[in-house]
């Protein structure tokens, strides 16, 4: 159905300026470095560019058809009046909350660490946003090494991340564990002192909570 749709996204725009050349060359050669940076640039998320998408067809559009009927203006209106609501209720969101929780996650651990002691990020998307506010380095599961970074197409099963996270944490009397999701079984809970939560960004791969684990 995705892919039916995203046809369909396609076509209805082209049939609709395919009477003039210019606004169709234009339309195409968008989509198609639109095409090449979706699928060829590493680390892009393409959701973030279908506003251009939408920018470039109402530009097309009115280079096609400069004349726009009562029907087409009524329903112009509508649509526009319905972005400009969607755009104020996203900026008011905006202002109320962060859009990550890696900085004040980032300032707890400073409050609340234990000097020395060890910080695991079990999340791949929060080691990233945290390290880039602490400039510190993390011990990774999955490697068994400090990034800063994260490795997204290494993904262990949940047996060897158990036993991987256990030998680490039991090396230290206390460790700081944070997780985005419930830990369920990866680790002993009677041995987890909840500490703090976040969970109001608007970006929720970076909420988090925060334990303390002790062996």
């Amino acid at each position: 159905m995705i892919y039916l749709l995203s046809i369909t996204a396609i076509i209805i725009p082209v049939i609709i300026i395919k009477n003039n050349r210019f606004a169709l060359v234009l339309f195409c050669s968008y989509l198609l470095i639109f095409t090449t940076v979706y699928f060829f640039l590493p680390l892009v998320y393409g959701i973030r560019y279908f506003g251009f998408f939408y920018v470039v067809f109402i530009c097309c559009y009115l280079i096609a058809r400069p004349q726009i009927s009562k029907i087409g203006l009524f329903l112009s209106i509508i649509i526009f009046s319905l972005q400009f609501a969607n755009g104020i209720y996203a900026y008011s969101t905006d202002l109320r909350y962060p859009f990550s929780e890696a900085r004040d996650v980032s300032y707890y651990l400073k409050k609340t660490r234990i000097k020395n002691e060890k910080v695991f990020i079990l999340n791949a998307t929060l080691r990233p946003a945290i390290s880039a506010y602490t400039g510190e380095k993390y011990f990774g599961i999955e490697n068994g090494q400090f990034l800063s970074f994260c490795h997204w197409d290494e993904c262990l099963p949940d047996s060897v991340l158990k036993s991987k996270l256990n030998d680490a944490l039991n090396t230290d009397n206390t460790s700081l564990v944070i997780a985005n999701t419930p830990i369920q079984n990866l680790l002993d809970t009677a041995k987890l002192q909840r500490l703090a939560s976040f969970n109001h960004g608007i970006f929720k791969g970076e909420n988090a909570v925060v334990y303390r684990y002790r062996k």
